[in-house]
């Protein structure tokens, strides 16, 4: 089972895009100097209520940024620092808004969407996982329509489960 990200119209604590929420404090991640770009803040309570993961805590947020520039994929290991996760422990309510730095680029800017969460189940990826159960190519294009259908048509953004490596 996985956690699916899904927009939503409703007011919620986690997002994809926009700004962060956190203290005044915040230092805004880099590499080499380059700001990284802000992805998403997942709040854990609001995670933990539609599907726990035990490997994450059930409250506090979670803010993710990347490099939307230089786009690293993690193979090389120059890329490293081309994206960070910051995990923020349940507050006493003093975090507000924090816009960009004026210096990151546009590009790097990304609308703001509420998500909320459902629980769905994932598999292995056709693509590498299950090679040795030598399914035919309709099998395989069944299997990936089967894969396809748990996010009914809705972009696969999930936290848990299989991972559904993208090309």
């Amino acid at each position: 089972p996985a956690a699916h990200l899904l927009k939503t119209n409703t007011a919620t604590n986690s997002h994809i895009g926009g700004s962060p929420e956190v203290a005044s404090d915040f230092t805004w991640p880099s590499k080499e100097g380059v700001l990284l770009g802000f992805l998403a803040q997942v709040n854990l309570q609001e995670l933990a209520a539609t599907h726990t993961i035990e490997w994450l805590p059930e409250s506090g947020d979670l803010l993710f940024f990347y490099d939307l520039q230089e786009q690293p994929w993690g193979f090389d290991p120059k890329h490293r620092g081309g994206w960070s996760v910051i995990y923020l422990p349940n507050s006493d309510g003093k975090r507000t808004e924090r816009l960009a730095p004026g210096d990151l680029p546009k590009e790097s800017l990304l609308a703001k969407a509420n998500v909320t969460f459902r629980q769905v189940n994932t598999f292995p990826s056709a693509m590498a996982d299950i090679d040795e159960l030598q399914l035919t190519d309709e099998e395989l294009d069944n299997y990936s329509e089967y894969q396809e259908a748990q996010f009914a048509q809705h972009p696969q953004h999930q936290i848990g489960g299989f991972a559904s490596p993208i090309q």
